[in-house]
């Protein structure tokens, strides 16, 4: 039995491995190029992987809580399920760009890292990779990244700088869920969809900038917002989920620059301090057959 990569890119570890595997001084468990198991650093703050080492296995590092740091090699290419997960005291990463895929959970609850700056070359994210990582602060995103993967940065509560990318078309479920020191939003032109509660409960972003290509707002991505005083949603989004808007407290004005095609009229719900609602003339009457409850609140540009 053995650590392989199936057809859907699985890593997976099997126990009868440990009998054929090679065994370092720290009692970290090799196999030809994979890393298989790393559990056993109880006293060791700092741990070099194997040169030429392509693949970190599921929980291979798991809950290693004394590991402050970690130098990963540039022949690395694949980060486990849950490969570093509740690593609580890992302060120093750097993810060689050698890197193409990243497992779910890969980094999960690693609760004193600060820093992260994305690798380059991965093509295959799952999700959840740097979740619960609460004393995260910044990240550093390479130029080109089609999509923030589904939690990534779910309740890093500290994140307070996001230099996302220029080339980016899509921002995942959940993607900056609770993401509560988040104050201020620059989305670039590339994006066309936020997803399902992207921003849900950044409770202290202030200011966001929908950039002009977007197309669709997913169900509750800016719900419990509270700060946000103020929204302009471009001409060329069509659809806004349920909610996208709701219990965002201080919100006082929107504008919407064209027709929305698919929303609901409890986009706003909760928004007990929304007083303006600022439609093109054209579509006026059709914004007010379906904001009802905000009948009051509707005026044209």
């Amino acid at each position: 039995m053995e650590c392989l990569l199936s057809d859907n890119n699985l890593t997976s570890v099997f126990g009868e491995m440990f009998d054929i595997a090679e065994t370092d001084e720290y009692g970290c468990s090799y196999l030809d190029n994979k890393l298989i198991h790393c559990q056993s650093l109880s006293n060791v703050e700092h741990y070099k992987i194997k040169e030429g080492t392509e693949i970190i296995c599921d929980m291979a590092f798991g809950e290693n809580r004394n590991l402050k740091s970690i130098s990963i090699p540039s022949s690395v290419k694949i980060i486990g399920i849950e490969a570093f997960s509740n690593c609580r005291n890992l302060e120093t990463l750097e993810l060689p760009n050698s890197i193409i895929s990243i497992r779910k959970k890969a980094f999960h609850n690693c609760k004193s890292i600060k820093y992260i700056k994305i690798p380059s070359n991965v093509l295959y994210w799952e999700d959840s990779v740097f979740s619960g990582c609460d004393s995260l602060e910044y990240v550093d995103f390479p130029k080109y990244l089609d999509k923030i993967p589904n939690w990534m940065f779910a309740c890093c509560w500290n994140l307070r700088n996001v230099s996302l990318p220029i080339e980016m078309n899509i921002i995942g479920e959940g993607a900056f869920f609770c993401c509560t020191n988040l104050k201020e939003l620059n989305l670039h032109n590339s994006l066309f969809c936020i997803e399902d509660g992207a921003f849900a409960f950044c409770k202290n972003i202030e200011r966001i900038f929908l950039p002009k290509q977007l197309k669709r707002i997913g169900h509750r991505v800016f719900i419990g917002c509270y700060l946000l005083k103020k929204i302009t949603i471009p001409s060329k989004v069509t659809s806004i989920g349920e909610g996208a808007f709701a219990d965002c407290s201080s919100l006082e004005k929107v504008t919407i620059k064209g027709k929305i095609l698919l929303l609901s009229d409890r986009i706003f719900q909760g928004c007990l301090f929304l007083r303006k609602i600022n439609v093109p003339l054209i579509y006026y009457s059709f914004y007010k057959r379906c904001f009802k409850r905000l009948e009051k609140c509707i005026c044209f540009l």
